[in-house]
Parts: structure tokens; C-alpha cells; sequence
């Protein structure tokens, strides 16, 4: 709504003022090559041209962020799985989704838990293409997998961390979105400390579960929620740059990470 409203009635306050003035013989109207080039079914020996229409009933397409947000992340999710398919011998792909992907305006009762087997209602209008995102994406890999031919398959795992934080393999990217939030609220942009809490995950974690759902077989076909603790922004800013989530049990081979990733491959990990 923050988008399309103001665009469509700016458009048509600049149509009424003309006639009201009157004596107006051509308007010239900036729009988009985006209003032509989205989601349009076209045969092989088509070209796009100017009689085409962009699709707005096709589940990608959400204003700003279906060109911008949801689309790429759909398109290179599965670029990725149709490589796996062109290249032959691939046996498993762990895709990282999130946690957003699961746990966003999710009609639970207060006794029922989060788990995998929920969905983010991408109908609720709290939810912005960002969500969206995750959701279209992750949908769009299972269905590519339960779509594919026998002869083709391999096995797909799905890791949804939480809100990652931990040291960056580029130290100089201020705009990752696991580290936005922290860095403005460590560079005091924000004028008084958010009132809310975050479920969180070091980003070794994150990193561990990866390897062992690649690696662990019964995690094939399943999805897997990486989040510890719930904690405030508060608490956050008293971190002072230690691990976060770093549950040090050792096991026979290393440490396990946070319970909540572990358990998941590891059933003897799991907390009592």
C-alpha cells in the first residue's frame, strides 16, 4: 500500500489537474519498463514489445519488492537447484532459508509450539516482501523437488536461522541484513532502545548446522529451525562482542553448538 497507492493516485491527480485546467491536447507519462516485462507468458519465438502487460496476479509480483526482493530470491533459489539437475551427481543441497519463513502471523494456540511444520501467512498484511521473500522462495524449492523427474531427484535440507549475528567473513559490509539493526543500534541512530526481543544465533552455529545437515542422513527432506534463546536489545548491547549462543559441550567430534541446532542431527545433545 505504501507503494502502489501513492503512485496510481499521484498519476491520476496530474490527469484530473489537467482537466480541470482545461486546454490540455498531450500528456507525456513517465511509468516503467516494469509494467511491461514481469511474468509475462510469452512463446520461444516471441519479443516483448509494448502491447505487453506485466502479470500483477502472479505470486511474485508485490509491487516494489516483487522486482526487487521476492523475485531474485525465488529465480536464484532455483537457478541453483536447476544447475544441480544439469550438472548430474549431485546427491543433497542445504538450502538456508529463515527462520521468517516460519514464524510470522502463525494462528497458534498458547499451549502449541513453533516448530517446522509451520508456515509464515503471507496474507497477513503485516507481512512485507522481505517475508515474502523466504516464504515464495523456500515454497518454490520444494515444489521444484517434488516436481522433479525420479531419474533426476537428490535430496534437498532447508536450514531458517534466526536473527544471525557473529563475527562477518567481510568486515566491511555495514548493510547485511543480520547486522543492520545492531550496527544502528550500536551507532545510537536509534533515539531510545527498541522495546522488543529477538530469538538469536551465532553465526558458527548457523555454520555447523549446515555441515551437519549435510553430512547427517537423516536430515534429508527436512526443515530445520536454528534459533536460541529470545533476548532484548538490551541485552544485546551489554554482549560487548562475545559469542552469542555458543553452547560449549564438547562431543566426540567438537563442539555441538547451540542445543537447539544440534539436537536436530543429534539426538543424545538434546536437553532434558
Amino acid at each position: 500500500m505504501e507503494v502502489i497507492r501513492p503512485s496510481v493516485e499521484g498519476t491520476l491527480n496530474v490527469l484530473r489537474s489537467c482537466v480541470e485546467v482545461g486546454g490540455v491536447k498531450r500528456v507525456v507519462l513517465t511509468s516503467s519498463i516494469a509494467a511491461i516485462s514481469e511474468c509475462v507468458n510469452l512463446r520461444e519465438d516471441e519479443v516483448l514489445d509494448e502491447s505487453n502487460w506485466t502479470d500483477t496476479e502472479c505470486p511474485y509480483i508485490d509491487g516494489y519488492y516483487k522486482s526487487k526482493v521476492i523475485r531474485p530470491s525465488v529465480e536464484g533459489t532455483l537457478n541453483v537447484l536447476r544447475s544441480c539437475v544439469e550438472v548430474g551427481g549431485v546427491k543433497r543441497v542445504v538450502l538456508t532459508s529463515s527462520i521468517a519463513a516460519i514464524s510470522e502471523c502463525v494462528n497458534m494456540r498458547e499451549d502449541e509450539v513453533l516448530d517446522e511444520s509451520n508456515w509464515t501467512d503471507t496474507e497477513c498484511p503485516n507481512i512485507d516482501g522481505y517475508y515474502k521473500s523466504k516464504v515464495f522462495s523456500e515454497l518454490a524449492a520444494w515444489n521444484f523437488m517434488q516436481e522433479l523427474d525420479e531419474d533426476k531427484k537428490f535430496e534437498l535440507c532447508v536450514i531458517n536461522p534466526a536473527f544471525t549475528i557473529g563475527p562477518m567473513l567481510s568486515r566491511g559490509n555495514k548493510d547485511a541484513t543480520s547486522v543492520v539493526m545492531i550496527r544502528q543500534y550500536l551507532e545510537r541512530e536509534f533515539p531510545a532502545v527498541p522495546n522488543f526481543r529477538i530469538p538469536i544465533i551465532d553465526v558458527r552455529d548457523v555454520a555447523l548446522a549446515h555441515l551437519r545437515a549435510m553430512f547427517t542422513a537423516e536430515a534429508a527432506d527436512r526443515r530445520f529451525i536454528c534459533a536460541g534463546p529470545s533476548i532484548s536489545m538490551t541485552q544485546i548491547g551489554k554482549m560487548n562482542g562475545q559469542p552469542v549462543c555458543r553452547f560449549q559441550r564438547k562431543g566426540k567430534d567438537g563442539y555441538v553448538g547451540s542445543p537447539s541446532v544440534a539436537s536436530g542431527f543429534q539426538p543424545s545433545t538434546r536437553e532434558n
